[in-house]
């Protein structure tokens, strides 16, 4: 199926800016996602160890046993993809609209010598599978770049099997926000196309969208005290640059700096939320 060219360039706009290039590379080496604090503190976890943990936590709702086929859907590089097919040995197909993407996930793929994953060029609203394919289907922190979650979820739903289970770790707000503050959240959001999210994915919500897509046994567990500290070293690395952005009146140019300090500040009104549901049987 084809790409609409206005999406990918502004998702490839987003993730080519030097300044998501190096903090991705360089501090998260190419894992694009929060990490998980067990018991709400550091505890001597790194960045990474945190994210693996995450990560651990995701194929652990997922509940699937070994060979399950299932899609990562937005797979970036590829990362997330690899850890559950070495810790849970799924059958994992990753889907991505940016080609430079599956390239690298294509290269980590190689150098994990591991069999039985898949990596393509593909819009997860639009996919080339048949239907009733996957055994399950997650998303880690994508679903929110979806510029049409009512398309997204219709697909993921065509494509699941019957009984199958989806979950997503998504970012979900208050439903009202200080005007100031909304302001400071609508830019971090729709920079890299998060509008509708934006809009929809609020506390008092976020459980009925899955429901009227036709996802049934729809659960939420809210784990944000969980990702907070790692929240909080991004604050403490973005602090001093935000600051100096902000004398010169830069800092809204350089949005992942921005929030990286704002989110933190605002995190009272920021909840990092486990959605997980199951297609009727």
């Amino acid at each position: 199926m084809a790409i609409d060219a206005r999406l990918r360039e502004s998702v490839n706009r987003y993730y080519s800016r030097k300044e998501s290039k190096w903090g991705y590379k360089y501090l998260l080496k190419g894992t694009k996602h929060y990490g998980y604090y067990p018991f709400g503190r550091w505890a001597g976890l790194s960045l990474a160890q945190a994210q693996r943990l995450m990560e651990r936590r995701l194929g652990e709702s997922l509940g699937l046993p070994a060979g399950a086929k299932v899609l990562d859907a937005g797979c970036g590089e590829g990362v997330v993809a690899i850890h559950l097919a070495k810790d849970f040995e799924y059958q994992v197909q990753g889907i991505d609209i940016l080609d430079w993407s599956i390239e690298q996930a294509n290269k980590n793929l190689a150098k994990s010598g591991l069999q039985g994953l898949k990596f393509d060029t593909m819009d997860y609203s639009d996919t080339d599978f048949p239907d009733n394919h996957f055994d399950g289907i997650y998303t880690m922190e994508t679903l929110v770049h979806s510029p049409d979650y009512r398309k997204t979820l219709k697909e993921f739903r065509r494509i699941l099997k019957p009984g199958g289970v989806i979950v997503h770790h998504e970012y979900v707000l208050e439903d009202r926000l200080p005007a100031n503050d909304e302001k400071d959240w609508r830019l971090m959001y729709t920079e890299c196309p998060m509008d509708q999210a934006f809009e929809a994915f609020r506390v008092s919500n976020i459980k009925k969208i899955w429901e009227k897509a036709g996802f049934a046994k729809v659960s939420t567990d809210d784990i944000t005290t969980k990702m907070i500290p790692f929240m909080k070293r991004l604050y403490q690395i973005a602090f001093a640059p935000y600051y100096l952005l902000k004398i010169f009146k830069k800092e809204k140019n350089h949005v992942n700096t921005f929030a990286g300090v704002r989110s933190y500040q605002l995190r009272h009104q920021f909840h990092y939320t486990v959605i997980k549901a199951h297609k009727p049987k």
